[in-house]
């Protein structure tokens, strides 16, 4: 049945009944029950994508990961999804491979799809990333949420984790351990990477200590590579702090490959929850973020903006130390 049928059996025109479907406040209150008496006893279902399609919007979010591998950010995305639902939103979730280009390209694509708003974790901190992608969500009147990673100027609403204190923190408590702690920091375009690093270094810095740093990419084969590399260099810390979960992941199986054993011969701490490594028997202190929230958080601000509010919020979502 179509909306032409309904509005044959009630004896008013298509569009009556499409402002009574849409809580318009041009319809007659008797029109209205009288519209809403057939949809019921037919029992009719609007077509909400032909209807969206009709008004040039589709009742979807965009959501734009850099790595959908990385169970950092399924996290995320499970917290958007769930205060989605509830908004009876739909998600078309993108990934952009940590790429600026496929970034550009995920953002127009998006455009084209008619999306109501954006999510997304942002690939670079610079101003190339904000003024080639971001601008063009605002010609369109898209409203969007940056998380996780920031990007340079004032004007952006964004969820992230308190990169630089809980990098403090990670160090400090190493260095209540051992004095000898290195670092294997993310790709520094990356301000969560920048953060973490700056972190290290003041802990480093106020106990006059030599600052140990190794640049990764944030993926498990960075991190393998590295911790070969200091094997094979016989550099070996006493303690490693880690970056990222990812990367983590690949120390460790540097180091069993090598039959080095955590806890006894190196401290390993991760920036995030390594999950898998029980898979290996392995134990990991690392720091605790509530990272589901950092998705529902996202939502909210983004329901607000949907409803008019301009406002620039940001949310720092802090961790503790999980031994």
């Amino acid at each position: 049945m179509k909306i032409k049928d309904i509005a044959r059996l009630a004896g008013v025109s298509t569009a009556t009944v499409s402002r009574v479907i849409n809580n318009s406040s041009l319809v007659k209150e008797e029109t209205r029950k009288m519209v809403l008496e057939v949809i019921k006893a037919k029992n009719y279902k609007p077509n909400i994508t032909a209807q969206n399609l009709a008004r040039k919007e589709t009742n979807t979010i965009g959501v734009v990961i850099p790595d959908l591998d990385n169970p950092f950010f399924g996290k995320i995305i499970k917290g958007i999804y769930e205060k989605i639902e509830e908004e009876n939103l739909n998600i078309i979730l993108l990934n952009s491979y940590g790429s600026l280009e496929k970034e550009k390209r995920v953002i127009e694509i998006l455009i084209e799809q008619r999306v109501k708003g954006v999510i997304i974790v942002p690939v670079a901190k610079d101003k190339f990333s904000r003024d080639k992608h971001f601008n063009r969500l605002d010609e369109f009147k898209i409203p969007y949420v940056l998380i996780d990673r920031e990007v340079e100027g004032d004007n952006f609403s964004k969820v992230y984790l308190e990169n630089r204190t809980g990098a403090y923190k990670a160090t400090k408590y190493l260095l209540t351990k051992v004095s000898d702690v290195a670092m294997i920091s993310g790709p520094i375009r990356t301000t969560t990477a920048t953060k973490r690093l700056e972190g290290y270094s003041l802990a480093m810095r106020e106990k006059n200590l030599e600052e140990k740093i190794y640049y990764g990419d944030y993926k498990i084969e960075s991190g393998y590579k590295i911790i070969t590399q200091i094997i094979r260099e016989k550099k070996l810390p006493k303690a490693l702090f880690v970056a990222n979960n990812m990367m983590t992941l690949g120390v460790i199986k540097g180091l069993i490959e090598n039959d080095i054993k955590i806890s006894e011969n190196i401290l390993i701490f991760s920036f995030d929850e390594v999950e898998m490594a029980e898979i290996f028997g392995i134990k990991i202190d690392y720091l605790e973020f509530d990272v589901k929230s950092v998705g529902e958080k996202a939502v909210d601000i983004l329901k607000g903006k949907l409803n008019g509010d301009r406002s620039r919020k940001i949310v720092k979502i802090s961790g503790k130390i999980k031994e």
